[in-house]
């Protein structure tokens, strides 16, 4: 992201030098003036509403919501772990009220905690970047301080507007997550099931070739003893032997 923001930056500078290069050093002043006026302007703002959330923290009010939360949140991310949970609730309030800069690093958080023992993207992580890029927002406080502060008469009039839009594009983003989510999952379902059965047959072939190999050293030996007692003289075989010797000597 680093390189991209150089690469607009030098690029700019190269062109305004080309075309322009009389108008580098004041195009570059006015700018950095007018963001900072802008930043100043919508730091009231994000002031008032980031104490609202904190104050709310403080009195367990965000523990309540979450708790009110808790069935939606289940339902479209599954089950997480209480700090997930915690940090799902934050960044659905900052959004809600259009402070969307200050909802990052709740999500970053709860990204962190959803990935844990995990090598790859869940559905549940997935669904957070989605929302999150959809912005789903009751109060767009960002939009209407940046309209007040460029000087509109009624910053206010995007209201409606801002909340239809986030309403129609987070329902989309919902619909995409479960439907690429729920395919992924069968797939991953049918790949176990095969692997199971392939192991399974694997290890019934095993046992069957050891129970074939036990057998034959078995067979072999029975075949050995009988062998061994088939050499072995008898009484009667003891007794001619012994004659015929006696005999030899007289």
């Amino acid at each position: 992201m680093a390189a991209v923001w150089f690469i607009l930056i030098a690029g700019s500078l190269v062109l305004m030098l080309i075309y322009n290069p009389n108008a580098v050093l004041s195009v570059m002043t006015t700018s950095v003036t007018e963001s900072f006026e802008l930043c100043i302007k919508l730091a009231g703002v994000y002031c008032i509403w980031l104490g609202f959330i904190e104050v709310m923290r403080q009195i367990g009010a965000l523990d309540i919501l979450g708790t009110l939360l808790k069935p939606v949140i289940k339902c479209l991310y599954g089950e997480l772990s209480p700090k997930a949970r915690d940090y799902v609730v934050v960044n659905m309030s900052a959004n809600l009220i259009g402070v969307a800069n200050a909802s990052t690093p709740t999500a970053i958080g709860a990204i962190k905690e959803m990935g844990k023992g995990k090598t790859k993207i869940t559905r549940a992580m997935a669904m957070l970047f989605l929302i999150n890029a959809s912005g789903l927002e009751i109060m767009p406080s960002t939009v209407m301080g940046m309209r007040a502060a460029a000087g509109s008469t009624s910053p206010a009039d995007i209201f409606f507007p801002c909340f239809i839009i986030t309403v129609i594009t987070t329902g989309l983003s919902i619909l995409f997550a479960f439907l690429f989510g729920r395919e992924k999952t069968e797939k991953n379902k049918n790949i176990i099931s095969d692997v199971t059965s392939k192991s399974t047959a694997k290890t019934v072939i095993v046992k069957s070739e050891k129970n074939k190999i036990e057998d034959l050293k078995k067979n072999r030996a029975v075949i050995e003893t009988q062998k061994s007692a088939s050499t072995l003289p008898t009484k009667s075989n003891l007794a001619t032997i012994i004659n015929n010797q006696a005999g030899s000597q007289i």
